[in-house]
């Protein structure tokens, strides 16, 4: 059995190691790493093959990978631990301070998927919705109407971070791949590309188009799929 597996593009050899030994206790007889921001770009069509200039912002769950990519390479590349992970906890601790109102992690994590947003402010709302938890003060359960504005008041501060690492990148690109990325666009992928009016927010902020890519949550996987069936292509990727 090969296992083939995505990891941030910042990964050191310590951790790909790690991995490497992870997967072959799980049965593993070779183990094939790629990096996720190219898996993601190739698995939402991204010809990375030209000599353009490509960005893609792939928000998972622990990390959140930033990479520019040109003719199959990764040419510049910023990894943070910031992602939906954290949007996750942000939105526990929100319910603690603003409404003495403890939650657990997946009752936060139903939040985010279904009412998450960037804006506090959407053209097209996503209706309340009623969580259970138990009041701090009482020690007894109760529930309560969350709505979006409330998320986008919550992860707004994680989101920013996500921005300043964004802005960063764009301010650290060759001038040529720059002038593409703004032709292009900036993609986004991964589960924290679904936060409603993320491109949105983000496009207003760095000035540059940003959408977000089909199907964000499965990009890698669709990616690693693609990479493996056309290996004449992209066997130079694989470590």
């Amino acid at each position: 059995v090969t296992a083939y597996i995505g990891i941030p593009s910042n990964t050191t050899e310590v951790e790909k190691r790690a991995i490497r030994d992870a997967a072959e206790q799980g049965g593993a007889r070779e183990v094939i790493l790629l990096y996720q921001p190219l898996c993601a770009a190739v698995g939402m069509g991204l010809d990375i093959q030209e000599p353009r200039g490509f960005m893609v912002v792939d928000i998972g769950g622990g990390t959140t990978d930033i990479a520019i990519i040109s003719r199959c390479d990764i040419v510049l590349d910023r990894t943070i631990k910031i992602a939906g992970d954290e949007m996750t906890n942000d939105i526990i601790e929100w319910m603690k301070r603003n409404h003495n109102f403890l939650i657990g992690e997946a009752t936060a994590e139903r939040i985010k998927i279904e009412v998450g947003a960037a804006l506090p402010n959407l053209n097209s709302a996503p209706p309340e919705i009623v969580v259970y938890g138990r009041d701090m003060f009482s020690g007894l359960p109760r529930q309560m109407e969350i709505s979006y504005k409330e998320v986008a008041y919550a992860i707004d501060n994680t989101l920013s971070r996500i921005e300043d690492e964004v802005h960063q990148a764009l301010a650290e690109a060759p001038p040529e791949l720059a002038a593409d990325i703004y032709t292009n666009g900036i993609a986004l992928s991964g589960g924290g590309a679904n936060i409603r009016g993320l491109a949105e927010r983000l496009s207003h902020r760095v000035k540059i188009p940003v959408y977000v890519a089909e199907d964000p949550l499965h990009c890698v996987a669709k990616g690693i799929y693609y990479i493996i069936t056309h290996k004449d292509q992209f066997s130079h990727l694989f470590m």
